[in-house]
C-alpha cells in the first residue's frame, strides 16, 4: 500500500547521505487507520500553507505532494546559518495505493488542522444482485 520512490537511494548511499539531502526532500509521518466504512490518512505537516499542498488521486494512487520553504529569517538577514536545524524544508511525497474497486472516488474529502493533514477515503458500499436461477 506504500510506496517510497527514495527507499533504494537512501539505502544506497547510507544514513548520512539522509541528513545531507534533508534540506531538499523529507518524509512526513503518517498514519492510515482503517474501518468498514473508509480510509484515514493523517499526515503530519505543520508550517505549510494550504497553497503548497497538493492531493492526487490517479486510478487507486492517492499521492500527497508538498513544500515547506525554509526559514525566511535565513534570507532576510545577512550572514545568518543555521546553528542546529532538526525541521525539514522542502518538497515531500507521500504515495498510498489502494485496492482496485475498493474506494469510493467521489467521496473524498480533505482538511488541513492543526499541522495535519487528513484524509477521508470512503469504501464503496457493497451491492446485493440477485441472479435469477435459469430453468
Amino acid at each position: 500500500m506504500f510506496e517510497n520512490p527514495f527507499e533504494e537511494f537512501e539505502e544506497f548511499l547510507g544514513g548520512g547521505a539522509a541528513k545531507r539531502f534533508a534540506s531538499t526532500y523529507y518524509r512526513p509521518p503518517m498514519d492510515v487507520i482503517e474501518t468498514q466504512e473508509r480510509y484515514v490518512i493523517t499526515i503530519e505537516i505543520p508550517g505549510l500553507s494550504k497553497e503548497n499542498i497538493r492531493i492526487v488521486l490517479e486510478g487507486n494512487l492517492l499521492r500527497i505532494d508538498g513544500y515547506r520553504p525554509r526559514n525566511p529569517l535565513c534570507d532576510e538577514e545577512e550572514n545568518t546559518t543555521f546553528v542546529h536545524s532538526e525541521i525539514h524544508y522542502g518538497h515531500f511525497q507521500r504515495k498510498l495505493e489502494f485496492p482496485h474497486g475498493v474506494i469510493d472516488r467521489e467521496g473524498i474529502k480533505s482538511k488541513y488542522v492543526n499541522g495535519f493533514l487528513i484524509i477521508e477515503v470512503p469504501k464503496k458500499k457493497p451491492r446485493e444482485i440477485e441472479i435469477k436461477l435459469e430453468d
